[in-house]
């Protein structure tokens, strides 16, 4: 199985490159594991400049591409860090910032490095692996690297000698990222289950008040679409849930709705388009916009949904929410 091994340290003269190489040939020793490095510095992410949010899955650029597909190729990861200034180095967050979903149970730990270990580095990593919802191996390992292993280069003048007392803690930990990855942490599937068109509202509203991802993905289809109050477009029930854990994690953390009113249409035997107008309160849209937004908001949620035959549930195929208060105070800002 194969693990991905990820410099984080950028700076022209460095020593996570040297330390990266001896890791590769230790964890090669792991019988079943497959050890392959990518380098922060020749990957050469830019600072963020994706349009939409990671969780939609909608990735422009060609750079964002290749990376995601870096990690959704590798059974686990394993980040080498430098402790920099009681942190790790602002590549390593940036290059978790562009991707999502690719995060989502991925078996994951961390190496650090530094004069004392680089525990501060590690410690603010693992909180942010853990966010994004990786499957965190734990201990990881901290390497200290005294004054007197530098060479005047500002090099490891002897990279196998300083690394020689963590070795076993490498291996201990590559068979640690192995059996993980063979057993990997489960994704919940979601199934469509029977549900009648007029209570797909409903639904969707229980789902959204009890902060449930899951739950309000397993409503749609495998390949549906959402388009939110601020346009953003989710693809994919796998994309809905990415993108759901993100905003109940943050501007939709106490956010709760009230139905107002439903209404439902028949398109056919098998197709039906639910309007839902809504009411909410708890939200903070402060991230998105900087004009004040009611306390309480209004808006419309209109659900087109499909049953594909009689042993089926309804589902929805495409959803497109409205904020009647968002866009009416935007309008007079301006």
């Amino acid at each position: 199985m194969s693990v991905l091994i990820v410099i984080g340290s950028t700076r022209p003269v460095r020593v996570g490159r040297q330390i990266g190489e001896t890791l590769i040939s230790t964890l090669q020793q792991v019988e079943g594991l497959d050890a392959s490095l990518v380098d922060l510095a020749e990957l050469n992410l830019p600072f963020l400049d994706e349009p939409l949010m990671a969780a939609t899955g909608h990735y422009a650029h060609a750079h964002t591409r290749k990376w995601a597909q870096s990690i959704t190729a590798a059974d686990g990861v394993v980040f080498v860090v430098p402790q920099y200034n009681f942190g790790y180095p602002a590549p390593v967050k940036n290059a978790i910032d562009y991707l999502f979903h690719e995060w989502k149970n991925k078996p994951t730990a961390v190496i650090s490095y530094g004069s004392h270990g680089g525990r501060q580095s590690y410690d603010q990593l693992v909180q942010v692996l853990q966010f994004v919802g990786t499957d965190l191996i734990e201990p990881g390992v901290h390497i200290t690297l005294p004054r007197d292993a530098y060479g005047p280069d500002g090099r490891l003048q002897d990279t196998g000698a300083a690394l020689a007392p963590y070795l076993h803690q490498v291996r201990a930990l590559g068979s640690a990222v192995l059996e993980r990855m063979s057993s990997p942490c489960e994704r919940p599937q979601i199934s469509l289950v029977p549900r009648a068109a007029d209570q797909l509202g409903a639904q969707f509203l229980e789902a959204f008040n009890t902060h449930n991802p899951e739950a309000l993905a397993g409503l749609f289809h495998e390949h549906a679409q959402f388009v939110d109050v601020m346009g953003h477009t989710f693809e994919g029930r796998a994309g809905i849930e990415a993108g759901h854990h993100h905003v109940f994690a943050g501007p939709l953390a106490r956010a709760s709705l009230t139905m107002e009113s439903q209404r439902s249409h028949r398109l056919g035997a098998s197709t039906v388009l639910v309007e839902v107008r809504w009411s909410s309160t708890g939200h903070d849209l402060t991230q998105f916009t900087e004009v004040a937004v009611p306390v309480r908001r209004h808006g419309l949620l209109v659900l087109v949904a499909t049953k594909p035959d009689p042993f089926t549930g309804w589902a929805i195929e495409r959803s497109y929410n409205t904020d009647f208060s968002l866009a009416t105070t935007h309008a007079e800002a301006h």
